[in-house]
């Protein structure tokens, strides 16, 4: 990764890669990336540019055993994959969407890890149609998106917000699969 600038992204990147067996870099990392993200589209390119995607999908497959790594980094892909096709693309080539799907899958009995997860995929689904990019389509299909989503769903009857969350995932995944 780049030097510092950018809010800083080059030297989280840094300190992700180099602090790899520490999980509290990995997870405020995950949480530092996603904090400056939102609505800075400048941003965003940098930490894409700069490799952000795979260190994050790394943090999330190497600590996928501890839960504030992955909702921090499906927080992340929440506010990274908004309005720019190339972002987006990348966002599936480095294996984002299994990550975030993966994380749904280990973590279905925790709420706070579901919400995010879900926002992560209605985000995805919602930005690949908009914007075209089918990688991502093909993605939710081959990682299972819907079948995890209805997981979710009905690991959580009681839950208000998975519910919410749930029902608005499994229509932007659906109305992306056509």
């Amino acid at each position: 990764p780049g030097g510092g600038g950018g809010g800083g992204v080059g030297a989280v990147l840094a300190a992700m890669v180099n602090h790899r067996d520490r999980i509290k870099v990995q997870e405020n990392g995950c949480r530092m990336l996603g904090h400056v993200a939102v609505d800075n589209p400048a941003i965003r390119l940098r930490i894409v540019e700069e490799g952000g995607i795979s260190i994050v999908v790394s943090a999330m497959t190497h600590y996928g055993e501890k839960s504030n790594v992955a909702w921090c980094g499906c927080r992340m892909f929440v506010h990274l994959a908004v309005g720019n096709a190339h972002v987006l693309t990348r966002v599936a080539e480095e294996g984002a969407t299994e990550a975030i799907l993966r994380a749904m899958r280990r973590y279905r009995t925790l709420p706070r890890v579901q919400l995010k997860a879900l926002e992560a995929v209605a985000s995805l689904a919602v930005e690949s149609r908009k914007l075209s990019v089918g990688i991502i389509v093909r993605q939710l299909i081959k990682h299972e998106a819907v079948e995890a989503i209805r997981a979710a769903i009905m690991s959580h009857p009681t839950d208000a917000g998975i519910q919410e969350r749930g029902q608005r995932a499994l229509a932007a995944v659906e109305a992306c699969l056509g």
